[in-house]
């Protein structure tokens, strides 16, 4: 035997020639092409001792075995007649032998378990493993087919409403409540409780006599119905057949009448309001007429909740517009007298004749006389009067006589005679481009029935009940005939076949209409947001909590989706997933509720980049999908949900266009695009491995900035230049590199250079125990206690009062107001949000798209709580967009939601480019 060869090699190489003899004493074996005949089994024994771990008959007495008598000892099989003992890597050793593709080895036979055929199986994988629990796998992480996304059968109370098929088959599902009460808003056999099954949904349903005659004690609305709908400059408002109002939209001037500034997405009760008759409805001013002819009103420069205008007369009409900084609320009594009418008396207005019909625009008013002229007065800055001339202070003439219905806009008014023409005057509709001080005929519209006016937009109804929307918005008239289905312009929905041959009552503003059919139903279509009140808003002003999610760990924040890690080391993605950033594989619409990201198990940390989030795993491996997008610079690469051939790593963060990794050593590498110098390899050339940032020793902690999201695509060039990225070493210093166009990674003034290729500390802060990079900006808290933000200064996200002499603060002044030291600062170019000791969220800066969460988009340089957020451990945002993960495990988010990537829309809401291209039923009540 060759002595130089090691005892692997020379075991390996040790063949047993088995023979079906009698006498298994005389075997035959190879060894290093020498042939020794054994005399007996103990000189096999001898020869293989120390290659035990291969192949070695046991003691001849019990040596052989039959396929009719198989058993042998322990730790022994039956292999051609012999009991033999082997540690030769197999699958079912009980040892993993990664060389051999071993994904795991859980040393038994059985079938369908987490380990089948020495490779690892999961939830998901298209193989149900009975041994490992599974009832079911349909091979996908969908929660609402068949097979969950836990691998158990679907069934009616497991608390997820199937939507893998259609209304009325067998296996449909409305809802699913998990619940065993049938009386609630879903049924025990998963039916979404309805007006006419006969049961009355208590404090919902007023009655419910289960029949479809509608002209009987019970409508076939159960006493739900809308008959009116208004619209204001953000908000809507409806009233039912009950005479009970429901606003919803945008809430800054209590135009919802809830007693709060709190927006709504969905139909809010006007508490204390009863007995409604009328709606009135001006920007950002609600009024409603009752049963007993009084008046209340309330929103801008009046309340928060109604307040009753006008003394004891009785009234049946109201109109209300802005005159300077003062709301005027005008009123019709019985008699036909108009009054200017407020809160604490009534004030008569001189006018020709008893009036029958007022309305009013943004800063006039039209009344309609009971001869059937018609009168205005107000402002007349586009000639909404009808007249040559400034303001008009009392009801005048306009020659305007036979009028049946009137609408009065924003500077500009329509009227309808006896004879069906529709007249129109001021700024104009459709093909009339100049001011028209007169009224004249509007083109194309014959034999008009109603109108319904509001801002910038009319809707009409001809006799044949074709609908005609004019939007002087964009200076087109629409046409849209029932029974035709061929429209024109850039925007109109389709209407439903025979919902709106007979309407109750429309509204319309620019992007945004709504109409009630004379089945009293609503249906809203247009911009996709909070005055649409179809639970698909485009933007989120208070926290909303996530559903359909389960408890997580940990949120991440990407462009257009988001993830959360849950307690199980699974991970759930929603929103966008055109480039796979949902990590579905089968590029799921943004509307599906959130789902497993595939094959993914034991995840341990997460971060996301505008289109790809990473996880790192127990084993210190990472997984990335979706697609690192370095720019022209660097082709896009797109990751799957494999390992991705990194080192054993400590943390990532993902930028804009890169990454960056802390291994088990302390050191950091970065790689991707490198268009602002963000990698730290001193130039601006991109890198598509992992490269050591230079200058830097171990480091403990990194951070990325974003994307500026205010920036336009026209600002390529300085875009390029924003970016940047700061770290901590060891002994909690803070080291900054990249884009400085605003000073963000620490190069003083006045040099300012727009670029810092290599690390450079800031030595000013001292030891830190935070750092956050953002888009243009920096935040950090030093160990003496200093919350301190510099660099991009606008909407006072940095949280101090700018001087002139220091736009960026440069002097490293602290936050003012802040009422806790932060664990985590998030941020964009004009915002910022803090997460507190105290588990408490605190915003401040620019509050375009509700990201300060305060109910609003008003800026406030104050830092301030986020209200109904239950304590927080970990938050995440970028992009106007924020999440956050509460102590018991809940995800709540804010902000813009454009890509349904805070909160998945209604299910069935059919959605273009932000817009609800069909109208939709409300589900108002």
């Amino acid at each position: 035997m060759n002595a130089q060869l090691g005892p692997t090699k020379r075991c390996a190489e040790v063949q047993l020639d088995r023979r079906h003899s009698p006498k298994p004493a005389k075997r035959r074996f190879r060894i290093d092409g020498l042939l020794l005949l054994t005399l007996g089994l103990p000189w096999i024994l001898a020869l293989t001792a120390s290659c035990a771990d291969l192949i070695a008959p046991i003691d001849a007495v019990v040596a052989t075995c039959s396929v009719e008598n198989p058993a042998c000892p322990a730790r022994f099989f039956c292999d051609d007649g012999l009991c033999l003992r082997s540690t030769v890597a197999r699958c079912g050793d009980g040892v993993v032998q990664a060389k051999a593709t071993e994904e795991c080895d859980d040393g038994n036979d059985e079938p369908n378990d987490r380990c089948d055929g020495c490779r690892v199986t999961y939830c998901g994988d298209g193989l149900a493993q009975h041994n490992a629990g599974e009832a079911c796998d349909d091979g996908n992480h969908l929660d609402f087919d068949a097979c969950t996304a836990d691998c158990v059968w679907a069934r009616c109370g497991d608390g997820i409403a199937r939507r893998d098929s259609s209304p009325g088959s067998a296996n449909h599902e409305d809802c699913d409540d998990g619940n065993d009460e049938d009386h609630d808003r879903c049924t025990n056999d998963c039916l979404a409780a309805r007006c006419g099954d006969g049961w009355v949904l208590e404090g919902v349903e007023h009655c419910d006599d289960g029949n479809e005659t509608d002209d009987d004690d019970c409508s076939n609305t159960c006493g739900l119905g809308v008959v009116e709908v208004a619209s204001g400059t953000s908000h809507n408002c409806a009233r039912t057949e009950l005479g009970r109002v429901k606003c919803w939209g945008s809430n800054d001037n209590g135009q919802l009448g809830n007693g709060s500034y709190d927006s709504r997405s969905s139909p809010t009760i006007v508490p204390q309001l009863d007995g409604v008759q009328r709606l009135f409805i001006d920007n950002d001013t609600s009024c409603a007429l009752r049963d007993d002819h009084s008046v209340w009103c309330w929103g801008e420069n009046v309340g928060l909740s109604p307040v009753r205008f006008g003394g004891q007369r009785s009234w049946i009409d109201v109109a209300s517009f802005t005159s300077g900084d003062a709301q005027r609320v005008y009123a019709l009594d019985s008699e036909g007298q108009l009054f200017l009418v407020t809160p604490a008396r009534e004030s008569m207005i001189v006018h020709a004749e008893p009036m029958q019909v007022i309305d009013s625009g943004d800063d006039h008013a039209c009344t309609l006389g009971r001869s059937g002229r018609m009168y205005c007065f107000g402002g007349n800055r586009g000639g909404q009067l009808g007249m040559v001339g400034d303001n008009v202070p009392a009801p005048t003439f306009i020659g305007l006589e036979n009028i049946v219905a009137i609408a009065a806009l924003s500077m500009r008014t329509c009227a309808i005679n006896t004879e069906g023409a529709l007249l129109c005057w001021g700024l104009s509709f459709g093909r009339f481009v100049e001011l028209t001080p007169s009224p004249a005929p509007m083109l194309d519209v014959p034999a008009a029935r109603s109108i319904w006016g509001s801002g910038d937009t009319l809707i009409v109804r001809l006799a044949s009940d074709e609908l005609y929307i004019a939007d002087v918005w964009h200076r087109r008239f629409y046409r849209r005939d029932p029974q035709e289905p061929s429209f024109f312009g850039p925007f109109m929905p389709q209407i439903s076949p025979g919902g709106y041959t007979n309407l109750l009552s429309a509204t319309a503003t620019p992007g945004r209409r709504c109409a009630v059919s004379d089945k009293r139903r609503i249906s809203c279509w247009g911009s996709l947001g909070l005055g649409l009140g179809i639970g698909a808003e485009i933007v989120i002003k208070t926290p909303h909590r996530v559903p359909n999610l389960g408890r997580a760990q940990e949120v991440a924040v990407g462009g257009f989706h988001t993830c959360a890690r849950l307690s199980g080391g699974s991970v759930r993605c929603w929103g966008d997933d055109s480039a796979n950033q949902r990590g579905s594989r089968v590029g799921l619409p943004r509307e599906a509720p959130p789902s497993l990201v595939y094959g993914l198990q034991n995840a341990q940390q997460l971060t996301s980049g505008p289109l790809m989030s990473c996880a790192l795993k127990s084993d210190q491996t990472a997984v990335c999908w979706g697609v690192l997008e370095g720019g022209s610079d660097n082709p896009l690469r797109r990751y799957s949900v494999i390992n991705s051939g990194m080192p054993r790593w400590q943390t990532l963060d993902a930028g804009a266009k890169s990454l960056c990794g802390i291994d088990d050593q302390g050191t950091l590498s970065c790689w991707g695009g490198n268009t602002s110098g963000q990698l730290g390899n001193g130039t601006l050339e991109p890198n598509n491995e992992p490269e050591p940032v230079r200058v830097l020793g171990p480091v403990i902690s990194v951070t990325s900035s974003d994307l500026p999201s205010q920036w336009s695509s026209s600002d390529t060039a300085e875009l390029s230049l924003t970016m940047h990225r700061c770290a901590r070493d060891r002994q909690s210093m803070v080291w900054c590199w990249g884009g400085n166009k605003r000073g963000q990674s620490g190069a003083p003034d006045p040099a300012h250079p727009k670029w810092v290729g290599e690390p450079q500390m800031i030595e000013e802060l001292g030891p830190t125990t935070l750092v956050s990079a953002q888009s243009e900006r920096t935040c950090a808290v030093t160990t003496d206690g200093r919350s301190i933000c510099w660099g991009m200064s606008c909407g006072g996200a940095l949280g101090v009062v700018e001087t002139a002499g220091d736009p960026y603060n440069e002097a490293r002044q602290p936050i003012e107001g802040l009422s806790g030291l932060p664990t985590k600062f998030v941020g964009d170019t004009c915002w910022n949000c803090a997460l507190l000791e105290s588990g408490e969220v605190a915003c401040w800066g620019d509050g375009d798209y509700g990201v300060l969460g305060n109910g609003s988009d008003l800026n406030n340089r104050q830092p301030t709580a986020v209200e109904g957020l239950p304590p927080v451990r970990q938050i995440d945002g970028r992009s106007n967009q924020v999440c956050a993960v509460t102590e018991d495990g809940h995800v709540y988010c804010w902000g813009y939601n454009g890509q349904s990537q805070l909160a998945p829309p209604t299910h069935g809401v059919s959605i273009e480019n932000g817009w609800v291209v069909t109208p939709t039923e409300l589900p108002l009540f």
